[in-house]
């Protein structure tokens, strides 16, 4: 197995590897009903963590990746479930802590990349080589704060029969790269590590904005505007929790915002706390902006 956990893993280079494949003809996982047993009898013990799951991924043979593509076929999965889809991949398997898909590489072109929230196992199950770009993305513990800029490393070679493993929020493989024609990865991944990812310039490797990697949160978001255009009253110290909370910076100036509509003379004893208190740099920089439009426009009064 190789697996990246820091940013001088790729400089020291001293990884092993783990063939995937079985070298005998028929593996030992023959159907996607016995993949799902194997993954959850492990993630289901006290302790499990994701990575957990390797001897199971190992096991796993050419002709088992065909079987189980077969199953879902035959299953129709693909054909009712219609959220497998998407223009780059699809979903094999979604289950608690266990998502595997096949990932597409190339045939796509993007200005952005963006940080990887997920524990990954990585197969190549093509016959040949697969040069993949790799950065390094040192995004801290706390999701909220604005991280460093990208680290370009050496392209990883994913090898046909190996696996790799990629802690979430360390490492971004760029499958957007130019590849082989139908080339295409397996990618198994668990939950989201948080709720909170982050978007880079894929040409100056800046981060640019933070995002919501939770479908809650961002209902949250609908919730707190609705409020704000109903004029909810009731709904004050609600909004001026939320705005302090630590929940993603796009909700809590949701908060913010809707806070003003309703109640515009609680709004700038909020936002002179955020610019005191804050630790998101782009909301002490939206609210010392909102301060200074309302300061010029009472002078102008």
């Amino acid at each position: 197995m190789l697996k990246f956990t820091s940013s001088s893993a790729t400089d020291n280079a001293t990884m092993t590897e783990v063939p995937v494949f079985s070298t005998v003809p028929g593996g030992k996982i023959t159907s996607l009903t016995l993949l799902q047993k194997k993954v959850r009898d492990i993630l289901r013990l006290e302790d499990a963590h994701f990575f957990d799951i390797f001897p199971v991924m190992q096991e796993l043979s050419r002709d088992n990746i065909i079987e189980i593509m077969n199953n879902v076929l035959e299953n129709k999965d693909i054909v009712n479930e219609y959220a497998l889809l998407s223009d780059d991949h699809v979903y094999l398997n979604r289950q608690h802590n266990f998502h595997l898909l096949m990932r597409l590489v190339g045939n796509k072109s993007t200005s952005t990349l963006s940080a990887n929230e997920f524990d990954t196992f990585v197969i190549n199950p093509m016959s040949v080589p697969l040069s993949i770009p790799l950065y390094y993305s040192p995004i801290d513990n706390e999701k909220f704060k604005t991280p460093a800029t990208l680290r370009k490393q050496e392209n990883i070679q994913l090898r046909p029969g190996k696996i790799y493993c990629f802690e979430a929020y360390k490492y971004i493989l760029d499958f957007d790269v130019a590849a082989p024609q139908n080339a295409f990865v397996l990618i198994a991944h668990s939950e989201p590590r948080d709720w909170l990812s982050w978007v880079y310039d894929r040409t100056t490797l800046e981060p640019i904005e933070s995002i919501c990697t939770n479908l809650q949160a961002s209902r949250i978001q609908m919730y707190i505007r609705l409020l704000g255009a109903m004029k909810a009253t009731a709904a004050i110290p609600t909004l001026n929790l939320l705005a302090k909370s630590r929940y993603a910076n796009f909700i809590r100036w949701e908060a913010v915002e809707s806070l003003a509509k309703i109640a515009p003379e609680h709004t700038l004893s909020l936002l002179t706390y955020l610019v005191r208190n804050d630790p998101d740099d782009r909301i002490i920089q939206a609210a010392e902006q909102s301060l200074e439009i309302n300061r010029t426009s009472n002078r102008g009064e």
